[in-house]
C-alpha cells in the first residue's frame, strides 16, 4: 500500500511541474531518488557518474545543438534557408527566440538534468554515505568526485554561452549585476524540496568563479588517479577546459599556465592524420588515428554501438543534408596549399569534420565527440602570451607548430613577431572552425559583431529561460 501512495504521490507532483512536456525543469525521474537511498556502494557511484557522463553525451549537451547553434549565430557558417525550422532553428538564426521552443525547453532541462546527476555523486562523496558499506570507497573517492565536479563545471559553462552576456572584460563591474548569469545548482534535486526549485539567477561574477571552483578541485582530486584514456576525464581534461573557461574570462596570465601545464606534460601530440574528426569506432587503432601513442583529445565522448549520439552530423555533413554551409569568406581563408581545406566539401562548402557513418562503409556508430584537443591549448597560449605579456617566443613556438601540420612539406616556418597576434587570432578560426562553437564565443569574448549583431544587441541572441522556469519562480529575471 504504501509502495502505491508514492506511485501516486510521484505521478502528481511530476504532472505539476511538468504540465506541457515530458521532461523541462525537472531531471529524469531516476534522478529523483533520494541519495541516501539509491547510493550504496561505490558501484552504485560510479553508476550515476556514467549517468552524468551520458548526459554530457546528449544531443542537448555536448554532442550538437550547443554547437549548432553557436554557429547559426557566428559569422563563419550560413545556413540553408529551407532547412531551418520554424519554432526552433530559425528563430536562434534570427535571434527572436520565445520562452516557448521546445527546443531550448529541452537543452535547459538536459543540461540541469545532467548537473543535477553530478551533484548527487558530489553529495554522495561529501557525505561519506558509502564509507561504511563499501571498504574501497575511501580508494576512489576522490577520482569519482573529481569527474563529477568537471562535468558541474562544464555544463554550467556550456550555460553561459547561451543564457549569459559574455563575461565583459573592459567593464568588469557590469559582472556583478543582480542575475546577470545562469543559475546555479549546487545540491541534488528533490521533488519533495520546492526550495530547491527557486534559486535565482547568480551574477556572473559568481557564475565564473563557482566553474573555476570546482575545475580547480577537480585537478586537485584527479592528480593521483593516472587516466591513460581521453575517454574519461582527468586532471589535464581540468586543467585544459579551466584553460578555457580563463581565456573566454579575460585572465590571460591564467589561461596561459595552464595551456603550458598541459603541454609540458609531453602526454599529448598533434594527429598526423586531418581524418581526426571523421575516424569512426572499429575502423582504426588510436596509433592510427592519432598517428603515434600520443592522443590528440584531450577529453572526448565516445560512441558505441550501444550509445550512439552524435547531432553534430545533420548541421555540418553534406552526406546527411547538412543544417549549414561554409561561407565563401570563410573558405578564401585556407589558401590551396593548407591541408584543411580538404576537411570543407569543394562542392557543397560543408565540414566533412563530421560525416555520416552510414554514407562511410555502412556503419552504424558515429564520430566519438571531441571536447576539447591539444591544437586548442597551443592557440590559447599564444593568444594569451600575447596578451598578457608572456612569452613572445612561446605564442610563436605554438602558431608554427599548429601550422606544420596544416601545410606539411609546403610550410615556410614563421621568425618574425610582426603582426602576430592577428595572425594568431586567423589561425584559431581556421583551426577550430565547426567546433565547440569557438567562433561564436570568440567573438563574444572580443566584443566582435556576431552574424546579425552589433556589440550592443548580443542579448538579442541569448535564449530566453523556458516559460515553466519563469512560472515556478516569478523572480528569476528573463532575458
Amino acid at each position: 500500500m504504501k509502495k502505491i501512495f508514492y506511485s501516486i504521490l510521484f505521478s502528481v507532483v511530476y504532472l505539476v511541474f511538468t504540465p506541457s512536456c515530458k521532461k523541462i525543469l525537472s531531471p529524469d525521474p531516476e534522478q529523483l531518488l533520494l541519495n541516501d537511498s539509491a547510493i550504496r556502494t561505490v558501484k552504485d557511484l560510479e553508476s550515476v557518474l556514467n549517468g552524468a557522463y551520458d548526459g554530457l553525451q546528449g544531443g542537448n549537451v555536448l554532442s550538437g545543438n550547443m554547437t549548432g547553434y553557436a554557429d547559426l549565430m557566428a559569422e563563419d557558417l550560413d545556413a540553408y534557408d529551407f532547412r531551418l525550422s520554424p519554432f526552433g532553428t530559425l528563430d536562434i538564426y534570427n535571434g527572436q527566440t520565445t520562452v516557448q521552443i521546445g527546443a531550448l525547453r529541452g537543452m535547459w532541462a538536459d543540461c540541469y538534468s545532467t548537473i543535477s546527476r553530478a551533484n548527487y555523486v558530489i553529495d554522495a562523496v561529501d557525505n561519506n554515505s558509502v564509507v561504511q558499506s563499501d571498504p574501497t570507497f575511501t580508494a576512489n573517492k576522490d577520482r569519482i568526485k573529481g569527474q563529477a565536479l568537471f562535468i558541474r563545471a562544464i555544463v554550467h559553462f556550456e550555460l553561459m554561452k547561451f543564457w549569459s552576456l559574455p563575461y565583459n572584460i573592459q567593464n568588469p563591474t557590469e559582472n556583478s549585476k543582480p542575475q546577470s548569469g545562469v543559475v546555479l545548482r549546487l545540491e541534488p534535486y528533490k521533488i519533495f524540496d520546492p526550495e530547491s526549485a527557486k534559486a535565482l539567477r547568480s551574477t556572473t561574477e559568481e557564475c565564473y568563479n563557482q566553474i573555476i571552483k570546482d575545475l580547480n578541485e577537480a585537478n586537485t582530486l584527479l592528480q593521483a588517479n593516472t587516466i591513460s584514456s581521453p575517454d574519461r576525464i582527468s586532471a589535464d581534461a581540468a586543467k585544459a577546459i579551466l584553460a578555457r573557461v580563463y581565456f573566454n574570462k579575460g585572465d590571460y596570465t591564467n589561461a596561459s599556465s595552464l595551456s603550458n601545464q598541459v603541454i609540458a606534460s609531453n602526454r599529448y601530440s598533434l594527429a598526423d592524420s586531418l581524418q581526426l574528426f571523421y575516424k569512426l569506432s572499429g575502423t582504426a587503432s588510436i596509433q592510427d588515428i592519432n598517428g603515434g601513442t600520443k592522443p590528440e583529445p584531450i577529453f572526448q565522448l565516445v560512441n558505441t554501438a550501444n550509445d550512439n549520439s552524435n547531432s553534430l552530423i545533420g548541421y555540418y555533413a553534406s552526406n546527411a543534408g547538412a543544417l549549414m554551409f561554409i561561407k565563401d569568406d570563410s573558405y578564401n581563408l585556407y589558401t590551396s596549399s593548407d591541408r584543411r581545406r580538404r576537411l570543407i566539401s569543394s562542392l557543397f562548402k560543408t565540414s566533412t569534420k563530421y560525416l555520416n557513418p552510414a554514407a562511410v562503409g555502412g556503419l552504424t556508430i558515429s564520430p566519438n565527440i571531441c571536447v576539447i584537443r591539444f591544437a586548442e591549448l597551443h592557440l590559447i597560449r599564444a593568444e594569451a602570451n600575447l596578451l598578457n605579456g608572456g612569452s613572445t617566443q612561446e605564442a610563436l613556438d605554438s602558431y608554427n607548430f599548429i601550422r606544420r601540420r596544416a601545410f606539411k612539406a609546403n610550410y615556410v616556418e614563421e621568425t618574425s613577431t610582426v603582426g602576430l597576434l592577428d595572425k594568431v587570432r586567423i589561425e584559431r578560426r581556421l583551426e577550430m572552425m565547426c567546433e565547440q562553437g569557438d567562433r561564436y564565443m570568440n567573438l563574444r569574448r572580443l566584443r566582435l559583431p556576431l552574424r546579425k549583431a552589433n556589440e550592443n544587441e548580443y542579448s538579442k541572441f541569448l535564449f530566453k529561460i523556458p516559460q515553466e522556469e519563469i512560472s515556478a519562480n516569478p523572480d528569476l529575471l528573463q532575458n
